[in-house]
């Protein structure tokens, strides 16, 4: 049960993480009207804050977990937290028209994304013990599927609707779901 629900937080957690990768440089140029190499600068925020998230969340986890006296509710602290971050970030970012602080807000849902890291992976280690590599591999495998899902679902809704807000309405969820 836990592998399953560890898999579905990470599955939640890589459908937001993909679109960064693959539509956000066409989404600014398309949606934000940005030349090529302001858009290559913006969609690089993102992923940029994305990693220092992982890093302050790295280094949040053991804090917490020594006021608490428990790592696993240190984690999972952090890991909702990345989570409504990620969520509301989004959701923000879709009524913000200036394309600079537009990118500012998506990239703090970048550095929340990337702040629920730490914990699913250590998780992946208490899970599974000494079979960790299996779960840390189960776990990474769903999340690619939701992500590579996440890629189809996007091209759909665009070529049904037309409209990037809804995109970003169902990352915005699917984040709070995680």
């Amino acid at each position: 049960r836990s592998v399953w629900l560890l898999s579905l937080q990470y599955m939640c957690l890589a459908y937001g993480w993909w679109f960064y990768v693959n539509w956000l440089p066409t989404y600014l140029r398309d949606a934000r009207g940005a030349s090529l190499r302001m858009g290559a600068l913006l969609a690089g925020l993102p992923l940029l804050l994305g990693g220092v998230g992982c890093l302050v969340s790295a280094a949040l986890i053991p804090r917490i977990a020594r006021r608490t006296g428990n790592v696993a509710l240190a984690r999972r602290i952090v890991a909702m937290t990345g989570f409504a971050g990620a969520s509301v970030c989004v959701f923000v970012f879709t009524g913000i028209a200036d394309p600079f602080r537009a990118m500012l807000v998506l990239g703090l849902a970048g550095f929340f994304n990337d702040f629920v890291m730490p914990a699913a992976w250590a998780g992946t280690m208490d899970i599974g013990g000494r079979y960790s590599g299996t779960v840390s591999g189960a776990m990474n495998m769903m999340g690619s599927i939701a992500g590579a899902s996440s890629v189809l679902v996007v091209g759909y809704l665009l070529a049904w609707t037309g409209n990037w807000t809804v995109t970003f309405y169902i990352s915005a969820g699917i984040y709070l779901v995680g």
